[in-house]
């Protein structure tokens, strides 16, 4: 049984909203990737983060 267009409208949005969703998620999940590689940096004494210093 075919979809009346406007079932067919629906599902083609939800499936963009979908897709979008997954797109913001991996986004956040990249962000906190890199916020947990900042947050394991050699900091100073005050707490600053030390770039460029050798191991």
């Amino acid at each position: 049984m075919p979809l009346d267009p406007a079932q067919r409208q629906q599902i083609e949005q939800g499936a963009i909203s979908a897709a979008w969703e997954a797109e913001r998620l991996t986004a956040c999940d990249d962000a906190i990737a890199l916020l947990r590689e900042i947050a394991d940096l050699e900091r100073d004494e005050d707490g600053d983060v030390i770039l460029g210093a050798d191991a």
